[in-house]
């Protein structure tokens, strides 16, 4: 967008630029014109003081060849404002094509990326279900093992509380059978 905004400010300078060169050279020649018509008037009055007044009747045809002349210019500008014109629609309108065609590429990515998000929710669903799934199944197996280690560790403690009271019930019966013997 900055750019066709730039473009086109260069080329309202250029036309800036064209109506100021086209009314330069306008004003040169019309100068050139009166010059020429001046020196010419000069030149035969000079040489010839007689047909000053013939040259009279050349001179009223002046204002018919400027008017001549700056309808001719302004035929030129009009001609070259016109072009400018078309010119200048020209490009604008292979901007805006260009844009349009850089907004639908934009609204096909869009729509691309939009599918693309949705496939990835749907595809991440799932993955984040078997993920609760498998940390459950490794709660529950972290309790059942605690369990079998309670009950091993209940087992253990019982079975040397048993294995103990073996031991002093035999030290004892020993203790008693040495007794006895003496």
């Amino acid at each position: 967008m900055r750019q066709l905004q730039q473009e086109l400010t260069d080329t309202r300078k250029k036309v800036s630029m064209l109506e100021a060169s086209l009314e330069v050279t306008a004003h040169h020649h019309t100068n050139s014109e009166n010059e020429t018509q001046d020196s010419e008037r000069r030149s035969h009055q000079a040489a010839n003081p007689v047909r000053v007044k013939s040259s009279t009747s050349a001179n009223a045809d002046l204002p018919a060849k400027v008017e001549s002349t700056s309808s001719v210019l302004l035929h030129l500008s009009a001609e070259t404002q016109r072009f400018l014109k078309e010119l200048f629609m020209k490009e604008l309108q292979k901007k805006s094509d260009t844009l349009e065609e850089e907004k639908k590429q934009l609204e096909e990515e869009v729509v691309h990326l939009r599918h693309h998000l949705e496939m990835n929710a749907v595809e991440h669903s799932p993955v984040e279900q078997y993920k609760r799934e498998t940390e459950e199944r490794a709660r529950r197996d972290v309790v059942e093992n605690l369990k079998e280690l309670s009950q091993v560790m209940r087992y253990k403690q019982e079975t040397e509380k048993q294995a103990r009271q073996d031991i002093a019930e035999r030290l004892e019966e020993i203790s008693q059978f040495v007794q006895v013997k003496h």
